[in-house]
């Protein structure tokens, strides 16, 4: 076994693994409370925590269940029972090790009727909480019945030119809500490298046991 073919072996193994997709679907969550991270090895705002995909939000990043109590109430998305608001302020996802080709999502949108607001912006950056070069952008336009509340949802996306670490996430006046966020996520630059010299030791390894 030659050298040469190991490394190739590695490397492929490596281009292979050095980007994953997940969803967030917020289920889990606890309602009415703080998403924070929930999605980063720790909890939000109430204790809960779900798996550790390496995403954080910001405090404006609100889980709700319609449990039939809620005055403005949502039906219809796609899937479980949680999903995302953002109050008062736009929710910006951070994603540390940064994320490529796209954001995709499932919105419900609602005219604000104080602004008049007819489009939600999600805009895409190259730097953590909203900061640096604009790397993806797009509008969306109201979705949903005016009154009671949010039953239609639209899978939209957002490309994103080159690597991206955060998401901003319009708000519309508190008048949209996001469900089933899916990004395709860039491994730690460690995690990549570790997995690459595990494969070539162990190749090595059996190299070696061969010659003997």
């Amino acid at each position: 076994m030659k050298l040469i073919p190991i490394i190739a072996a590695a490397a492929s193994i490596f281009a292979a693994s050095s980007a994953y997709s997940f969803t967030l679907d917020f289920e889990g969550a606890t309602s009415f409370g703080f998403v924070e991270n929930f999605y980063n090895g720790g909890t939000d705002s109430a204790g809960a925590s779900g798996i550790n995909y390496g995403a954080s939000f910001s405090s404006e990043g609100i889980s709700l269940i319609d449990d039939g109590t809620l005055a403005f109430g949502f039906s219809n998305q796609p899937s479980g029972v949680t999903v995302l608001f953002g109050f008062e302020a736009p929710v910006i996802l951070n994603v540390a090790s940064g994320f490529t080709g796209q954001v995709s999502f499932f919105y419900s949108s609602k005219t604000d009727p104080v602004s008049l607001a007819p489009l939600t912006t999600v805009t895409v950056y190259d730097g953590l909480n909203g900061t640096g070069n604009v790397v993806g952008s797009a509008s969306f336009s109201p979705n949903s019945n005016p009154n009671p509340g949010f039953d239609t949802w639209n899978l939209s996306a957002v490309g994103v030119i080159g690597t991206g670490k955060s998401v901003s996430f319009g708000h519309n006046g508190s008048f949209i809500a996001y469900d089933d966020i899916t990004i395709t996520a860039v491994p730690e630059p460690t995690t990549a490298l570790l997995l690459v010299l595990g494969v070539t030791g162990l190749a090595l390894n059996v190299r070696r046991q061969r010659q003997d």
